[in-house]
């Protein structure tokens, strides 16, 4: 499969990932590092349990990105995931080897441009013959009026929902996060303007891209996937919300206002482009590229804005 391919191949489902793992296979044949959970607890990294995943997070300041010695410290992952702020989509039209010399701007209000790849990770994440993959997305002004002008009123319900369906849940973290879940998302309705919401709501996606990661590579694995990812000290909330699980994860997305769900797909560049990661493999000779549709994801967002069109 070449890296441009059609259009209509462009977005592969997670079937259509299963399809093509011989592209990914070849770099990531028998991964040399540790696997479950007693032998990463020996490590002493820092990892968080899923039911399909062994998650690894890493948070650093996005003008002092971190040393490739933190990547190398890992147990091991299948795939390492990055965050940025730039138009969702806009490394599908790329080659790999575009992708791995990208130089992008990390926060809007930072003008400064770094590598979209730390110098030196791609070197240490072939040492654990990872794939890497990317979220991002971009918010604007007109974006932001509309969160803060539908409130949120809608998405504390949904976490009042939570955590009614969560206490009957054995695992009691759980449900204790879903309290705390509950009353933050009470403050952020009272402050609708408040940049809060918005860290909040990149941690939900963030958190959607993560979860999706694992259902594909735990099926690539046929074990639970292992996956590192970087992101900035503002988004420790992901964990919270990977707990949760990937359900809550989604209804959390759906309770958001149609008027600003569209705004943000449109700016987006559309529904398959915002539901769509970037999945790199970066072989010595010869790097491999693929685009994976998040396809709960995709029929939440079409269901969702459908009924703002039967609404108007």
């Amino acid at each position: 499969m070449s890296d441009e391919g059609s259009s209509r191949d462009k977005w592969l489902s997670r079937r259509d990932f299963m399809k093509v793992t011989g592209l990914l296979l070849a770099a990531t044949q028998v991964p040399r590092f540790l696997i479950g959970k007693e032998a990463i607890e020996k490590t002493g990294v820092k990892s968080l349990e899923t039911e399909k995943a062994f998650f690894f997070p890493l948070y650093e300041r996005h003008d002092k990105p971190l040393s490739s010695k933190e990547i190398e410290k890992l147990p091991g992952v299948d795939v390492f995931l990055y965050e940025y702020q730039i138009r969702s989509g806009y490394l599908a039209s790329m080659d790999s080897t575009e992708v791995l010399n990208q130089e992008v701007q990390f926060d809007v209000s930072d003008k400064s441009r770094r590598p979209l790849i730390p110098e030196g990770h791609v070197e240490a994440l072939l040492g654990h013959k990872a794939s890497i993959s990317f979220e991002g997305f971009l918010y604007s002004d007109d974006i932001k009026g509309e969160l803060a002008k539908h409130r949120t009123i809608d998405i504390a319900e949904q976490a009042e929902k939570l955590v009614d369906e969560l206490n009957t849940d054995p695992n009691l973290e759980k449900v204790q996060i879903a309290r705390q879940l509950a009353s933050k998302v009470e403050r952020l309705v009272n402050n609708p303007d408040s940049k809060e919401n918005f860290i909040f709501f990149r941690n939900v996606m963030i958190a959607r891209r993560l979860q999706f990661l694992a259902e594909a590579f735990s099926e690539l694995r046929k074990r639970k996937a292992q996956i590192g990812f970087s992101v900035g000290r503002s988004h420790e909330g992901i964990e919270d919300l990977l707990t949760l699980g990937d359900q809550s994860v989604l209804t959390i997305i759906e309770s958001y206002p149609p008027e600003f769900l569209e705004k943000l797909v449109n700016i987006n560049g559309g529904i398959d482009a915002f539901c769509s990661t970037t999945v790199l493999t970066p072989l010595k000779d010869n790097p491999m590229k693929i685009e994976l549709l998040d396809r709960d994801l995709k029929e939440l967002l079409e269901s969702k804005l459908s009924q703002r069109i039967v609404n108007k």
